[in-house]
């Protein structure tokens, strides 16, 4: 009988892994005693040279680097005389080899990012894979770890190496990660690759509800803020900072945006606040641009958005003359900052009003800063007062060329 190995035991055919050597160990005999001449023990690879005597036996045994591994059976026959008796017994021993990879690419620190925001939003990752003997090894099983995230990543056998796309899950963090791939084979001991390092990037977005594009406004006036910072996989960025940068005619002026609840509430809700109010002595009227950009913030790509506006008075003035009959008025409508003349269809409205306290209301038009309505139906005499003020052009004060 057979003592040892057990059945299925396993053996290396290097010194890749343990063990790489295996004793078989038999008890052979009945009531008359087997001669060792009589006591013959192969394996797949031929006769085990044995050693032992009177009827206890062994061989020991070490695999062959080029035999396939796999399971293969041992046999120990014995018998005496002219071999009229003959006896055998057989175990299964499992004969296996060793894995080993090296990384092809991406290299060290390569970026990809986590969704099509950006490129490259996929990577390559291609390892080799060989036996202990360095001889290419098909049919291997490749899987892919990314410091315990769950990312998969389905690699295929591409003859001489394995290779897959990558592609970040949208939702997995941007950051810094380390990779490396588990190689198994029936009949191999599994492997796991070195690391390599890859940058997994995001992209952040301004988003500006407030102030509308194209606003106009007047000195003294509050430009109130209203913007948030949108992920590429859709999530808010909250309590951060988004910089301002509004470009005036000359000269422009850094500020921030904030989510801290010190201009903005309620705090922390990813929408941004901090208003500005023109002074009232601005001087550098004209079209204004206001940009939003996000705070730097590692792994994420930046995206900028702008709005335009124009800031400027309109200065009036206007005088009136008239008889019984009729009232003539005339006046200048032109921007503080002198950039252009003003021109606009219907946008001066005037009041008068009558000494019975009744008001009449006139629209007329501006071009090249001056405008004048004649008024048959009124006689001077019944004049109060007239307007406009600065704001009674509001129907139109952006430049026709706008």
């Amino acid at each position: 009988s057979i003592n040892l190995p057990v059945d299925g035991e396993v053996v290396y055919r290097t010194p890749c892994n343990s063990p790489e050597n295996l004793t078989l160990n038999a008890s052979v005999g009945d009531s008359q005693t087997i001669l060792e001449n009589n006591v013959n023990i192969t394996t797949t690879e031929g006769v085990c040279a044995h050693t032992g005597s009177l009827g206890e036996y062994y061989c020991d045994y070490n695999p062959n680097n080029s035999i396939e591994p796999g399971v293969y059976e041992w046999n120990i026959t014995y018998w005496r005389g002219n071999e009229t008796f003959k006896a055998k017994a057989s175990r299964n021993v499992e004969v296996r080899g060793c894995l080993q990879q090296s990384t092809i690419g991406p290299d060290n620190g390569f970026n990809v990012f986590r969704s099509t925001c950006a490129d490259p939003s996929t990577a390559t990752l291609s390892v080799n894979v060989t036996d202990e003997n360095d001889n290419l090894v098909d049919g291997a099983v490749l899987s892919l770890n990314l410091n315990d995230t769950g990312e998969s990543c389905a690699f295929a056998d591409m003859g001489d190496y394995y290779s897959c796309t990558y592609d970040p899950s949208d939702n997995l963090n941007a950051g810094f990660y380390e990779w490396n791939t588990t190689a198994t084979k029936t009949y191999y001991s599994s492997n796991t690759s070195g690391s390599r390092s890859i940058e997994v990037w995001g992209c952040i977005e301004t988003m500006v509800d407030l102030p509308l594009n194209n606003t106009w406004f007047d000195r003294t006036d509050t430009i109130n803020f209203n913007a948030s910072m949108v992920m590429d996989n859709g999530s808010l960025l909250k309590n951060w900072l988004i910089n301002t940068r509004i470009y005036k005619q000359s000269f422009y002026e850094d500020s921030f945006l904030s989510d801290n609840g010190t201009y903005d509430s309620p705090p922390n809700d990813g929408y941004y606040d901090n208003p500005y109010t023109i002074a009232s002595n601005e001087n550098d009227l004209g079209d204004w641009r206001i940009t939003y950009t996000p705070a730097s913030i590692s792994y994420f790509d930046l995206r900028t958005n702008t709005t335009y506006h124009r800031v400027d008075d309109i200065l009036v003035s206007i005088n009136f003359t008239g008889d019984a009959q009729s009232i003539f008025i005339q006046g200048n409508a032109s921007y503080a900052s002198g950039l252009e003349s003003l021109t606009c269809t219907d946008c001066v409205n005037l009041t008068l009003v009558d000494a019975k306290g009744v008001s009449h209301y006139y629209l007329t038009s501006v071009s090249n800063d001056y405008f004048s309505v004649s008024i048959e139906d009124k006689p001077l005499s019944c004049l109060l007062y007239t307007s406009p003020s600065p704001r009674d052009l509001s129907t139109s004060r952006m430049p026709s060329s706008a």
